[in-house]
């Protein structure tokens, strides 16, 4: 799950690290607010919401551009960048924030590939 090509390697690495350094702390605050609070049955903060829409949005647009180009972030093949997202990408749709990832064209064809693997059915239960 590790591309042997260096550039592609690194191209795995970087992603790794806007996931957890960029995207996951915009998407739980939206995660938090819409799927965890509601099940607790605290009501949701819209404003952190917004906030965390935002962070992901700007995330997703860079994202987007690779995207454009490579079916995966890493280039030609699944690798662990796409398994660092997809829980956060699962949780979002589950927290009815779907919108963000179908955004660009190019991030919701990434997701549909991605979430269509049997092992992530497995993982999910779906």
């Amino acid at each position: 799950l590790s591309p042997s090509d260096p550039h592609a390697r690194a191209r795995m690495e970087q992603f790794i690290s806007v996931e957890q350094s960029y995207f996951t702390p915009g998407a739980m605050k939206i995660i938090y607010q819409l799927y965890f609070n509601k099940m607790a049955g605290k009501p949701a903060d819209m404003a952190v919401v917004e906030q965390g829409r935002g962070e992901v949005k700007r995330v997703l647009d860079i994202v987007s551009k690779t995207l454009d180009k490579h079916p995966y972030l890493s280039g030609d093949s699944f690798s662990l960048a796409e398994i660092s997202w997809m829980p956060y990408l699962e949780y979002l749709q589950a927290a009815g924030a779907g919108d963000l990832i179908t955004a660009h064209a190019s991030v919701g064809d990434w997701w549909k590939r991605i979430s269509a693997r049997p092992s992530w059915h497995k993982t999910t239960g779906k």
